[in-house]
C-alpha cells in the first residue's frame, strides 16, 4: 500500500498551484525549501501510486493560518513540537498544538499552528515522487514518503535512488538522442502502485525492517 493526497490537493510549481493529479515530468518543475528555509526547483519524477477514481481515508489538518492538509495517516511531513526544529512525522501522529511547515504568499517558510484533525473521505489516491523526496502540498511542506516500519524519510529517500538515478540517465540519453520532444508527450500514468515501489513493499515484507 502506498500513502498518498486526493485528487483535490495542489502541489507549488515555478508556474503557480497545480492539481495533483496534473502533474507530468516532462512539463512540470516544482518548488520546495532547501534545509536553510530557501526556495529552490525541484522536479517531479513520476508518481508511486495513482488511481483516480479510488476512495480513500485522509485526515484534514486544519492550521492557524487558514489552510487545511489533507494526507493519508502513515504519510511523512515536517512537523515542530513544542517550538522546535520540523522533522518528518506520520500524519497519524500529529497532534493540536504542533506545528506545520509552510508556504505563506511572499515565498518563505513559517511555522503554522494546528488547530484541528479530523477525518474525511475523498476521491483520489496521488503518490508524487520528486528529485528531492519533498513537495509543497496545498501550501504544506511533506515527505514523498510514507512511515512503513522503522523506515525515517532519510532511508526512504536512500531506498529509491536507484528509480532517480533511472530518471536522470533516461533524461540524459533522450537529450543525447534529440528526443526531448517525443519524449515531451503527455501520457496518462499507469492506474496503481509504481513497479518500482510495489517491489520494495514485498522486499520489507520479507525482511525485519
Amino acid at each position: 500500500m502506498c500513502f498518498c493526497f486526493p485528487s483535490s490537493a495542489t502541489v507549488e510549481t515555478v508556474d503557480g498551484k497545480r492539481r495533483v493529479g496534473e502533474l507530468h515530468s516532462s512539463t512540470c518543475s516544482l518548488l520546495t525549501f532547501t534545509p536553510g528555509g530557501l526556495v529552490k526547483k525541484d522536479t517531479f519524477l513520476t508518481f508511486l501510486h495513482f488511481d483516480p477514481s479510488v476512495m480513500a481515508t485522509y485526515l484534514a489538518i486544519s492550521c492557524k493560518n487558514g489552510k487545511t492538509l489533507l494526507i493519508s495517516p502513515e504519510h511523512l511531513l515536517f512537523v515542530s513540537i513544542s517550538g522546535g526544529s520540523s522533522t518528518p512525522v506520520p500524519a497519524k501522529e500529529v497532534e493540536i498544538g504542533n506545528s506545520l511547515t509552510c508556504f505563506n504568499e511572499n515565498g518563505h517558510p513559517l511555522l503554522t499552528e494546528v488547530v484541528e484533525i479530523r477525518e474525511v473521505e475523498e476521491r483520489g489516491v496521488f503518490s508524487p515522487l520528486s528529485k528531492s523526496g519533498t513537495l509543497l502540498v496545498d501550501g504544506f511542506l511533506v515527505s514523498c514518503y510514507a512511515h512503513v516500519g522503522s523506515l525515517t524519510h532519510e532511508m526512504a529517500h536512500a531506498s529509491f535512488a536507484p528509480l532517480r538515478f533511472w530518471f536522470k540517465s533516461k533524461h540524459m540519453y533522450n537529450k543525447l538522442m534529440q528526443t526531448r520532444k517525443r519524449a515531451n508527450v503527455q501520457k496518462v500514468p499507469r492506474v496503481g502502485i509504481h513497479g518500482y515501489a510495489n517491489g520494495l513493499i514485498n522486499l520489507r515484507q520479507v525482511l525485519p525492517i
